[in-house]
């Protein structure tokens, strides 16, 4: 089969964790469920329909940068305390007849110059075509963007390389990608190696048609971007690449 692959770079990013509320505290890379609105985006999918357009689509992620995380406080407009908005008001803001209203300021944990190599496939050969020309000519119906419409995406296309799916784990193999874990792994199926840090984050892998979370999964990482050695039992091989497994 053939695989898509293109980088996402940008100067910020947040993609918000789901327990968070007051401070919004951020996952180290994109769930499965924002790099599909990341592709619908490009595709020109509405937002009542790119789920089930993508539904079935594989995804993965590598990062191509460490993890760099930090704080910065946010001007929120209030959208229930702020008034109507006429150029009376404007006006008299600007010549400080009456007090600026409706604002917060909150806190946000963000990634600071995040870039991430996403791996995509598709049975449906006119998605796989279409999102090919896009990002090969770097066009784009909706702006893409990282977690916040105010951090764009620069989409940057790698290639369409030949890939396999590989059954085995007698042997550990490098993954440059997450590694989604489950209960019926054995504890023995991760290598742990000097030099290397090892994280896990539990985020959504799925939404249902009205975008609320259908189900989550928990993903072990390398926030430095190195890869991870372990015994999967499926895992997709991409010559000159490297293997990864679907997130």
């Amino acid at each position: 089969m053939k695989i898509l692959i293109f980088n996402l770079d940008g100067d910020y990013a947040h993609f918000r964790k789901f327990y968070t509320t007051s401070s919004p505290l951020t996952f180290s890379f994109p769930p499965r469920t924002a790099i599909q609105g990341i592709i619908g985006a490009i595709l020109g999918y509405s937002k009542d329909n790119y789920i089930e357009k993508l539904m079935d689509t594989d995804i993965s992620i590598s990062l191509n940068k460490s993890v760099k995380k930090m704080r910065i406080p946010l001007n929120l407009i209030d959208t229930k305390a702020a008034p109507a908005v006429s150029f009376g008001k404007l006006k008299a803001y600007h010549l400080g007849l009456q007090p600026k209203r409706g604002h917060t300021r909150i806190r946000f944990e963000l990634i600071k110059d995040p870039s991430y190599r996403i791996y995509f496939f598709h049975s449906d050969i006119d998605i796989m075509r279409k999102l090919l020309e896009f990002l090969n000519a770097h066009n784009c119906i909706y702006t893409p963007y990282l977690g916040l419409a105010n951090f764009i995406a620069k989409v940057q296309l790698i290639g369409e390389y030949e890939a396999s799916i590989v059954t085995s784990e007698e042997y550990p193999i490098e993954i440059v990608s997450p590694v989604r874990i489950k209960e019926t792994m054995p504890r023995e199926f991760l290598v742990l190696e000097e030099g290397k840090v090892y994280f896990r984050e539990r985020m959504p892998a799925q939404l249902k048609r009205d975008r609320t979370p259908e189900a989550y999964s928990t993903y072990l990482f390398e926030p430095n971007g190195k890869s991870i050695r372990a015994k999967m039992r499926n895992y997709v091989k991409i010559e000159k690449i490297g293997n990864i497994v679907w997130i």
